[in-house]
């Protein structure tokens, strides 16, 4: 649940400039450090900056002006809190009571106790509750009644509880958010007023009284847009989107409160989450509305800022294995040697695509003239009334053919970054510059279309190229130069290309080009050329007809212990080449006299010493295509080699850890003789995905019947393994405390413990983990049962036909657009003969067969139909074999468990 939106030390923020003004002048007034440290004090509540909190922690210590110190170190944590690091925050603020408590300073221990409660909550609300209570009695001793309002506001987060309705919890927390309105209706500034009735409002939401919480919401946002509170008006218009959106489907009006929502949440710091529960809220109107262009245009936006929000809540996981960590720093340092050396290979093939790209933008441009020429001998053609019909059809024709180039020249302007323009030979002036040369050189595009030109800015030394790519436009030929511009003082390379435009008589009037800012290109190939001469890797060339080193990099003595005059003698690397290496080193020198490329590896040892080395070499041919030479380059991976130990042994830990895992895992499952017992004639088909199982079954006998269940859930492999054992764990709890109980009950109860396990909420940014189930108890000696389910129905076979108790679309876990609360208990009678069947969906949709496709719930159907009457281990032979030869070799992308009974 949220803080609130508004929480401050008790003084308004917003003070006029006139009163921070007169602060300071009274601050270089003040004759005693205590007089200073007031001062500063009051400025830190006039203008909320930290800078003066700093000073005056300083003045204060210096002086040991105790209570002063308190106030400072209250006001820097407050600060950090808000900046977004609780850590500081943390230590700032327990200093502070820690020196309010010595001196008994009240009013900063209410302060500093709440914002403690607001980092610990999170993560530990009973011990967030102790500090807002130490908080709420100062200020009740005291008379503060706002700093009152903000702790009973903090008392009702930690009650509010999703998905438990009116429940005696969320009661509570209603009763701390009246206390908290009452006083702000009587005291309240009208931000703080809007940021108590929306919380107010999520609690009558949880209730059941929704018009009560959308009245107060929409009272809330007229009191948020009074004080202009952005924070507020964005948090609020989101929640009023969702009430019309999801609960009330007018998407139309719930669209329009989104986005308005949008436009403010861009405005503060911070925001990320926010904008990500908006933004997804946005496509979703979009999408029900059919506009699936802008829906998709904002589910884009919403996965960066998921990634987004990510980075940030992994910024502080100390859980990290810094083992993992440093092998894979490792490893990409190994790697760098080997990418840099194929460096100009992927400049070649990005040189290659930048063509390709900078054709077709010619081409658009080439386009766009054409159809301004065709436009303007039209309209001169309209002059006369000759043969108006034709003309008319060629103006038609003319303003499709502007119409069309314009989008696509707009689109090109605007998605890409280089510069496109039309310079008029005649005139001697632009026509048109793309809006993007602000980018390229600080200047607009009427700057450039009143008749100056980019040559302003070349460098000297490059106008020479500027001038003679002008005669080449002059005399009809296009141009593709490079050269240096001189922005603000920095250098900018920049590669431009033009082409001449012709009319319909031939005559040269335009021409068109794109210029592109290089930069970045010029500064990687100089760092390329400086990484060439440094490197550690040897380069070589080998002359095949001679057999000698033509060249080899200097750091062949660091690599092989040999000087370059060793290669250039005719003598090579085989006398270092440890003995069981050599063999392998002289097939790869026979198949590139082969003109064929070897990759290989191998040890040599220098200085007594084993290093490990990997070289790749090519054959180069000649003009007749005969094989002259080879070049090559040879690295060192000794480190690489010793990771890739270490990192094998690591994965065979990890992988024992995970066979435990799946010991323990088993361990927790009734053995299926204890089930047989019970049941005598049954199957449990189970294929994980991995070694660790997401699905599990479940069976439990009690005093009332015979419990048997089924459940997939989320994930697969060791996050569903865990989930799977809490399940299992839950279950048993439920069942232990509750001996009269239903499959509907069982669920329900299981559902509200993931809920409150995950710590899930109700917005879109909150973790969906849960799973699916299936529960029936057998009663009255298998005379009937009693099933509820979560996704997973029951299929029935009896006499041949199929009956199908379908589940509730609710899964166990948290569900935003679902308005059900409990499950559905269903009493089915049986009779002798009859086939109960569990599934989970891993075997329905699992792709194979022929085509590639699902398996299907179909095919599932017909399978069960097609098997029912055979003993249950056969069927589940035949269910097995089936399975498998529909995957085939596809990966099995789940889970798949199945029960089968017979009555």
């Amino acid at each position: 649940m949220p803080l609130l939106l508004l929480v401050s030390l008790g003084t308004s923020l917003l003070a006029a400039p006139t009163k921070a003004d007169s602060l300071r002048a009274a601050l270089k007034a003040a004759a005693t450090d205590s007089s200073r440290v007031e001062t500063l004090h009051q400025l830190y509540q006039a203008t909320d900056s930290v800078t003066y909190a700093y000073t005056e922690l300083e003045i204060a210590g210096r002086s040991k002006y105790k209570k002063g110190e308190a106030q400072a170190l209250l006001e820097i944590g407050r600060s950090s809190y808000f900046a977004g690091d609780p850590e500081a925050a943390l230590g700032f603020l327990i200093k502070s009571v820690k020196i309010g408590e010595e001196i008994n300073a009240k009013r900063v221990l209410i302060g500093a106790y709440r914002y403690i409660g607001y980092i610990y909550r999170p993560d530990d609300p009973s011990y967030a509750e102790e500090y807002y209570n130490k908080s709420l009695k100062l200020a009740l001793e005291t008379g503060d009644s706002l700093s009152a309002s903000y702790v009973y506001s903090a008392l009702g987060n930690i009650y509010e509880t999703i998905f438990e309705g009116n429940s005696e919890s969320n009661r509570k927390a209603l009763n701390y958010y009246l206390k908290s309105l009452e006083i702000r209706e009587h005291n309240g500034a009208y931000d703080e007023l809007a940021a108590s009735l929306n919380e107010t409002s999520r609690v009558y939401d949880l209730v059941g009284e929704l018009d009560k919480a959308r009245e107060l919401r929409q009272k809330g946002l007229e009191y948020a847009e009074k004080a202009g509170s952005i924070e507020n008006i964005a948090f609020l218009c989101n929640v009023l989107g969702n009430d019309y959106s999801l609960h009330m489907h007018d998407f139309k009006k719930g669209l329009e409160y989104h986005l308005r929502a949008y436009d403010n949440a861009k405005k503060l710091k911070n925001n990320l989450e926010m904008l990500f529960d908006i933004t997804k809220g946005i496509s979703y109107d979009y999408s029900k509305l059919g506009d699936y262009k802008k829906s998709n245009d904002f589910y884009q936006l919403t996965i960066m800022l998921n990634d987004s929000v990510k980075a940030i809540r992994t910024k502080h996981d100390y859980n990290l294995s810094g083992l993992k960590h440093n092998l894979e720093k490792e490893l990409e340092k190994q790697k760098t040697a080997l990418k840099d050396s194929e460096l100009k290979k992927e400049k070649a093939e990005a040189s290659k695509q930048s063509a390709i790209l900078d054709a077709l933008i010619i081409g658009f441009l080439l386009l766009l003239v054409l159809a301004i020429v065709v436009y303007r001998a039209n309209l001169l053609r309209k002059k006369s009334n000759r043969e108006l019909q034709l003309k008319n059809k060629k103006i038609e024709t003319a303003y499709e053919v502007l119409a069309v180039s314009e989008r696509k020249f707009k689109i090109i302007t605007e998605t890409i970054n280089d510069v496109f323009y039309l310079f008029n030979i005649r005139d001697k002036k632009y026509e048109y510059i793309s809006p993007n040369c602000t980018d390229l050189v600080g200047k607009g595009q009427q700057w450039f279309l009143s008749g100056n030109s980019m040559n302003t800015f070349v460098l000297e030394s490059d106008l020479p190229i500027i001038y003679k790519a002008d005669e080449e436009v002059i005399s009809g030929k296009p141009y593709e130069i490079e050269y240096r511009l001189v922005v603000d003082g920095k250098i900018k390379w920049v590669a431009e290309k033009s082409s001449p435009t012709f009319n319909d008589k031939g005559e040269m009037i335009m021409h068109a080009g794109v210029c592109r800012d290089i930069t970045v290109r010029k500064t990687a190939e100089d760092k390329f050329k400086l990484i060439t001469e440094t490197i550690n890797d040897v380069f070589y060339l080998y002359n095949i007809v001679e057999k000698k080193y033509e060249h080899i990099s200097p750091n062949c003595r660091t690599l092989f212990g040999l000087e370059p005059d060793y290669f250039y003698t005719g003598k090579n690397t085989k006398a270092i080449v440890h003995k069981d290496d050599l063999d392998a080193v002289i097939a790869a020198n026979i198949q590139v006299d082969s003109g064929i490329p070897y990759d290989i590896e191998y040890r040599v040892i220098v200085d007594g010493k084993i290093k490990w080395i990997s070289e790749k070499s090519s054959p180069i041919f000649d003009g007749q295509n005969k094989l002259v030479r080879n070049s090559g380059v040879c690295s060192d991976i000794t480190q690489r080699k010793l990771d890739e130990e270490i990192i094998k042994q690591k994965n065979q830990d990890i992988k024992d850890s995970i066979l435990y895992a799946s010991t323990i895992q088993q361990a927790i499952l009734a053995p299926k003789k204890e089930i047989a017992k019970k049941i005598k004639d049954f199957f449990i088909l189970s294929k994980p995905k991995d070694i660790v199982s997401g699905d599990f079954y479940f069976y439990r006998e009690t005093e009332n019947g015979v419990i048997l269940a089924l459940a997939d859930c989320t994930g697969h492999g060791v996050p569903g393994g865990f989930m799977s054992m809490l399940g299992s764990a839950f279950l048993n709890e439920i069942i232990s405390n509750n001996v009269e109980v239903t499959p509907a009950m069982i669920l329900d109860q299981l559902r509200s413990m993931v809920i409150r396990l995950l710590n899930q909420t109700t917005t879109y940014a909150s973790n969906k983990d849960g799973m699916d189930i299936a529960l029936i108890i057998f009663r009255d000696n298998n005379t009937f049962i009693e099933y509820a389910g979560a996704h997973i129905p029951l299929y029935l076979i009896r006499n041949g036909e199929m009956n199908i108790t379908e589940a509730d679309k609710l899964p166990i876990g948290i569900d935003i657009g679902s308005k059900q609360k409990h499950f559905t208990n269903h009493k089915i009678d049986l009779q002798k003969g009859d086939s109960i069947y569990l599934l989970s969906d891993g075997y329905a949709d699992q792709f194979g067969g022929e085509k590639g496709k699902k398996f299907s719930k179909n095919q599932v159907k017909d399978l069960l139909l097609t098997v029912q009457d055979k003993k249950m281990k056969e069927q589940e032979k035949v269910l097995d074999e089936t399975f498998e030869a529909w995957k085939g070799n596809t990966v099995q992308i789940d889970d798949v468990t199945a029960i089968g009974i017979k009555v």
